[in-house]
């Protein structure tokens, strides 16, 4: 997946910005196998916090924690400031989280 470096990010139409939360990748199971890392998770959490919202998005609000579809990204995503975000439609959002 590339990674697109920016200098500043405001979204347009229904668009989002959201810092994914860290994710842990295990090259163990919990039985003690091995992974290939065919089979380790792609290392993104599908939950995170929104950062910054386009003009026409109407669901979600800066700030608020979620939970986004897997696919949600669809390979977007920027760097910013040293922090790697997806950028995504609104309609992929699929729950607001505490």
């Amino acid at each position: 997946m590339r990674t697109i470096k920016v200098n500043a990010c405001i979204p347009k139409q229904d668009f989002i910005v959201v810092l994914p939360d860290p994710v842990e990748v295990k090259d163990q199971s919990e039985g003690g196998l091995y992974l290939p890392d065919s089979a380790k998770d792609s290392g993104v959490k599908r939950t995170g916090r929104v950062i910054f919202c386009g003009p026409d998005v109407k669901r979600t609000k800066p700030n608020e924690r979620i939970i986004f579809s897997a696919f949600a990204g669809a390979g977007t995503q920027i760097e910013l400031n040293g922090e790697v975000y997806e950028m995504m439609r609104d309609s992929a959002v699929l729950a607001e989280i505490s």
